[in-house]
């Protein structure tokens, strides 16, 4: 098993046939909808094809009852990481771009769920 602290992958949308590059310390979208961090990337040869993965933290989205809290002035939703860590497959990760921005005073992360070239 090799460790990649400078690397990055690429991904492909079956769909648009449209690429997105990912690296260290990029925030991305598992297919099962949670939000992560990637904290660092490794290829696993041991036998057979080599194979890589991702090491990321993961995020919950704050909620208040059964509504999720939202930033009062963007609208967008609030995240935070949770401590929990895993190891992710590839294929788990969407290559849809998004963008989390960490607020000024707390622990909490605006995730803009829009599209930012819109405007």
């Amino acid at each position: 098993m090799t460790c990649a602290v400078e690397t990055d992958f690429r991904t492909q949308n079956s769909y648009t046939r449209r690429r997105a590059v990912f690296a260290v310390g990029d925030w991305v979208m598992l297919k099962d909808g949670r939000v992560a961090k990637l904290d660092g990337i490794f290829i696993h040869a041991i036998s057979g094809p080599q194979r890589m993965f991702a090491v990321a933290s993961f995020t919950n989205q704050l909620r208040s009852g059964e509504n999720s809290l939202r930033d009062t002035l963007l609208e967008v939703p609030l995240l935070q990481v949770n401590g929990e860590r895993g190891v992710v497959g590839l294929p788990a990760i969407t290559s849809r771009r998004i963008w989390v921005v960490p607020c000024a005073h707390s622990s909490q992360l605006m995730w803009v769920d829009w599209d930012i070239y819109f405007m």
